[in-house]
């Protein structure tokens, strides 16, 4: 089987970083989180969310981590900005270094944001670690398509993934995402997202 080439990723400066979030109807907030651009928007009862606490072995959570990259919409470049409140260590950092250059993994801790571009496949799939390695290490990550206007975006803080909306149509096929395809994903995900959904309707 041919390996798809893998994605174009590069640090990007705090200007840079907030011009690309600018443009896609984010920017970056007061603890170097991804946040919608427009105060409206950022009005708490204007966006939706599911907060899903993680569990299992590292094999369920990289499951669990490609579905929330399917999530978010399709694009050929992905930002990720890591919060002040990341601290990896060494030995954490170079598990990173599956989807991030090794000579790029030192700016993880200094708050920085990365731009993913490439080949849609494995481009996702290189989020997806990303996604996994912060959760596994409960870092302060956050992912959103840089293809389309704000709307849906990834949240990951100390173990637990944001599910992040202007929809909650949005957020409800997200647990549509996870009951489909041949693989299911971990059982308590599915079961977490249909309590909300109980709740919610």
């Amino acid at each position: 089987m041919i390996q798809p080439p893998l994605p174009d990723v590069r640090v990007l400066g705090r200007e840079e970083a907030s011009a690309l979030l600018d443009e896609a109807g984010y920017s970056i907030g007061q603890w170097a989180n991804i946040v919608y651009r427009n105060k409206i928007d950022r009005d708490r009862k204007n966006w939706d969310c599911i907060r899903i606490p993680t569990k299992g072995n590292p094999a369920q959570l990289l499951l669990f981590a490609q579905k929330l990259i399917d999530w978010l919409p399709e694009s050929t470049r992905y930002i990720v900005q890591f919060d002040h409140s990341s601290r990896f260590s060494a030995d954490q950092l170079i598990a990173f270094s599956v989807a991030i250059p090794r000579h790029e993994l030192v700016h993880i801790n200094k708050c920085a944001a990365f731009c993913f571009k490439g080949e849609l496949d494995s481009t996702r799939l290189a989020l997806a670690y990303v996604s996994l390695f912060c959760l596994m290490f409960e870092g302060h990550g956050y992912i959103a398509s840089l293809g389309a206007h704000a709307g849906n975006y990834l949240g990951l803080q100390d173990g637990f993934v944001y599910i992040i909306s202007k929809k909650k149509t949005d957020v409800i096929k997200f647990k549509k995402l996870l009951e489909a395809g041949e693989h299911m994903t971990p059982q308590w995900a599915v079961d977490y997202c249909q309590k909300y959904q109980n709740d919610q309707f």
